[in-house]
């Protein structure tokens, strides 16, 4: 067996031991702009301030939603809280702001995107990244049923955190 084969089967295993790893460790999604999962409407608007405005929406009216800007680990988004009808944060979706029409600076961008949420939840349990097509994505799991996905489509970057169904409807208030 070639020394470059047994090096690249070395390192294979290593990353599928760390992404088990990370998976088995992380018990649930942490809080994002110091809003826990499971917050009520009232507390999270009061925690993330004036700058965020409060609105439902637009497909589930009974939703309740929270959008303004944040920051995750040195990387800023525009983000949308989302409020199940009981009045629950269950899910958050934030864009990142990226530098618009420059592929490699979109990709650079998307692996800061990467540093941070690996920074905040761990290495992933899955990962693809095609540089050619501008299309990647990043997927965490939690053991309390909770995810998190990071995604690239091209200068488009996205990373969606969802509660796991018992969080949403009993976190704190």
């Amino acid at each position: 067996m070639s020394r470059s084969l047994v090096l690249g089967l070395a390192s294979l295993i290593c990353a599928v031991s760390a992404a088990a790893h990370a998976q088995s460790s992380r018990q649930h999604l942490p809080a994002i702009a110091g809003v826990p999962f499971g917050s009520s409407f009232a507390s999270a608007q009061a925690q993330l301030g004036p700058g965020f405005k409060a609105g439902t929406a637009p497909k589930q009216p009974d939703n309740r939603t929270l959008t303004g800007r944040i920051e995750i680990n040195g990387q800023f988004y525009i983000a949308n809280f989302t409020f199940n009808p009981a009045g629950v944060l269950d899910m958050i979706f934030a864009v990142a702001d990226t530098p618009g029409g420059d592929d490699d600076a979109c990709h650079a961008q998307w692996g800061a995107v990467r540093a941070s949420v690996d920074g905040q939840l761990g290495p992933p349990d899955t990962q693809n990244d095609d540089q050619a097509t501008g299309l990647a994505s990043a997927k965490y799991a939690f053991k309390d049923g909770s995810k998190a996905d990071a995604a690239r489509l091209g200068c488009l970057i996205a990373v969606t955190y969802k509660a796991g169904a018992g969080k949403a409807k009993t976190g704190p208030k």
